[in-house]
């Protein structure tokens, strides 16, 4: 998905917005809508990491069984994969609601101060994010001092 920085569709992380919110010049209702789907993605985020953890949990059960059910470890697996799955389609989805709460002059602004390193962060996921910490600070080159 990182290529897509190179045919010129950009997504942002909604904490990096937030503190540049000045520089790019977020009116107030942006700011709480950006907050908001925020809000609602980490919230979103708790119920699926949960569900990960409880397939991954039964996964570990079934193969310390005596006798393996392989059709049963199978479908837990399944389920791991699509809760991560969802994972990244609910930050894609959030970065995609965010990226178009901003004008075209704001997110030139934000091309204007891109940190001068190109390519995926370690550990990033599809979407751009850890999937576990939403609030992750980018590495920005700006000289506002966060």
């Amino acid at each position: 998905m990182h290529d897509l920085a190179e045919i010129g569709v950009h997504f942002y992380p909604p904490p990096m917005l937030i503190r540049r919110a000045q520089k790019i010049g977020l009116t107030p209702d942006q700011m709480t809508k950006i907050r908001q789907e925020m809000l609602g993605t980490q919230a979103h985020a708790v119920d699926l990491r949960a569900k990960i953890e409880h397939a991954k949990i039964e996964v570990t059960r079934l193969l310390a069984a005596d006798k393996i059910d392989e059709h049963a470890v199978d479908a837990q697996v399944d389920e791991v994969a699509k809760g991560e799955a969802e994972m990244h389609k609910l930050h894609l989805g959030m970065m995609l609601h965010v990226r178009a709460l901003l004008t075209p002059e704001q997110r030139q602004k934000l091309e204007e101060h891109k940190p001068k390193h190109e390519g995926p962060q370690p550990g990033a996921s599809a979407a751009g994010q850890t999937s576990g910490a939403m609030g992750a600070a980018d590495e920005d080159d700006d000289d506002d001092g966060r």
